[in-house]
């Protein structure tokens, strides 16, 4: 990373050969797929579990999503 004080951003070919064989995409699939085996041995009572187990109701909204988040920051500032 740092040649003589400097720094600059490493080549895809860099990071291959630093991290060798880490096959960051795969491992994330693969907990996924731990955690929902967890889930599924889970006991009933447990919210996680309800949570997984259960249905949407209602329909999404259609469009954007409201940007409640940064109208309350606009007022914060405000003093409002």
């Amino acid at each position: 990373m740092a040649d003589q004080g400097i720094q600059r951003i490493k080549t895809n070919q860099e990071m291959m050969e630093l991290y060798k064989d880490l096959h960051i995409v795969a491992d994330i699939i693969k907990k996924r797929l731990e955690w929902t085996g967890h889930e599924v041995r889970m006991d009933h009572r447990r919210t996680v579990k309800k949570i997984f187990e259960s249905k949407l109701e209602g329909r999404k909204r259609r469009g954007r999503q409201m940007l409640r988040r940064i109208y309350r920051r606009k007022s914060l500032r405000n003093g409002d």
